[in-house]
Formats: C-alpha cells, structure tokens, sequence
C-alpha cells in the first residue's frame, strides 16, 4: 500500500510540474524548453559552428590588441617583455633594450638588478 501512495504521489508531483510550465512533457515547447533553444550550436558538437556579434568580436579585438600591447616592450615597441627589473618588479623591457636602462621606465626607481623571464 505504501508502495502505490508514494508513486500516486511522484504521479501527482509531476502533473503539477507539468501544469504550472517547470518541466515541458515533449508535446510542447514552454519557457524552459524553447525551439530556439534547442537551434543553438553547442560547444560539445566540433561541427557545430559558433556565432558571435558584431559588438563581441570588435571587443575581442580590442582584448587581443590590449593583451599584444602588454606583451611589447615599453622602450623599443618592437620585441616582447621579458626582463624583470629589480627592485621594483616591473616587466616593461625586452632583452635587448634592458641594459641601456639605469632607471624603471614605469617608477622611476633605481635598476639595481634584472632577472629573464619566460612568458607562455
């Protein structure tokens, strides 16, 4: 007897469910449900392809060229970072322009040392 009240009882929860629009019973497209949603691309389908608009590619555009700017070399703008000055922990110096360099480009505080850094 227990057996059928608790499944009359999952019967009733579901029906509730169903009416008050939480779950879609496959008939039906409701607000949790939509075609349009189901039209998506996913990223786990390869094959699929992804779109973005207009304003998300101009602003990845403008995070890549943020992220190239920060990568070059503060002195010469040509090479990458990759001397770290000491005391003061700047990267803001490639290889080539570092020893030229007596004061931080960013602080101004005395270069008493450099360490090569490797960026991946």
């Amino acid at each position: 007897m227990e057996n059928q009240q608790s499944g009359g009882l999952l019967q009733h929860a579901e029906e509730a469910t169903k009416q008050n629009g939480l779950i879609s019973d496959g008939n039906k497209h409701d607000k949790y449900s939509s075609k349009a949603a189901h039209d998506k691309p996913h990223a786990t389908e390869p094959h699929m392809t992804t779109y973005v608009s207009r304003y998300e590619y101009q602003t990845l555009l403008r995070e890549n060229e943020a992220m190239r700017e920060e990568r070059m070399c503060k002195i010469c703008m040509d090479n990458d970072v990759n001397i770290v000055f000491l005391p003061c922990g700047h990267l803001v110096s490639c290889q080539e322009c570092a020893p030229n360099i007596k004061k931080c480009a960013v602080c101004r505080a005395p270069i008493r040392d450099t360490v090569r850094t490797y960026l991946s």
